[in-house]
């Protein structure tokens, strides 16, 4: 689920961003919006893949909403086994998080 609930169908469909769509995310700020993105996998989470969730990430930290990071229990279990467990341990981890590339992030074909 997109975590800002924005449709994305309709803004193609349309061939426009919805003006609307970029006002709500400006008053996210007034109404106390708190944004939960969710990690899975672990070590390349999708929605830091994709071009649309890193500018609703960019702009729910530009307009001071509280972002948490959640895990599916068995990605924490993984993640905490390749830290504990692995050779490579927290580099892997490490590796993971440089990974994240806005350039390279993905468009989607709506």
């Amino acid at each position: 689920v997109d975590f800002l609930c924005n449709n994305l169908h309709a803004a193609a469909e349309d061939k426009t961003l919805d003006d609307n769509m970029l006002q709500r995310m400006a008053r996210n700020k007034e109404s106390g919006v708190e944004i939960v993105v969710v990690i899975s996998p672990w070590n390349k989470p999708l929605c830091l893949t994709q071009v649309w969730n890193m500018f609703e990430l960019y702009k729910a930290n530009e307009n001071d909403c509280k972002i948490h990071f959640a895990m599916p229990p068995e990605e924490k279990t993984n993640m905490l086994r390749t830290a504990v467990f692995n050779e490579e341990g927290f580099g892997k981890i490490l590796d993971a998080v440089r990974a994240i590339n806005l350039e390279k992030a993905e468009t989607s074909d709506i």
